[in-house]
């Protein structure tokens, strides 16, 4: 499944001490919304889809795996662009 993770936003609530991140997945035609959080406690980034658009993509189990994995890398990288 060679797609392209895209971070369209990343802002960090000093009140709160925690970091949100949301942007595309874009897979052949589609794209996919996703949103992410960090609390900064140790526990990483929590990523998910982002409700029902047209378009949506409908990955398998282990495509949405490799997905998430590849957000999550790219957030931790500090980079706004992936391919993978």
């Amino acid at each position: 499944m060679p797609g392209t993770i895209v971070v369209e936003s990343l802002y960090y609530r000093e009140q709160f001490d925690d970091w949100l991140a949301g942007g595309e997945l874009r897979v052949a035609a589609s794209v996919c919304r996703w949103s992410a959080s960090s609390s900064n406690y140790g526990l990483g980034w929590e990523v998910e889809p982002v409700g029902d658009e047209p378009g949506r993509c409908d990955l398998t189990e282990e495509d949405a795996e490799q997905a998430i994995a590849a957000v999550e890398r790219v957030l931790r990288e500090h980079r706004y662009e992936y391919a993978f």
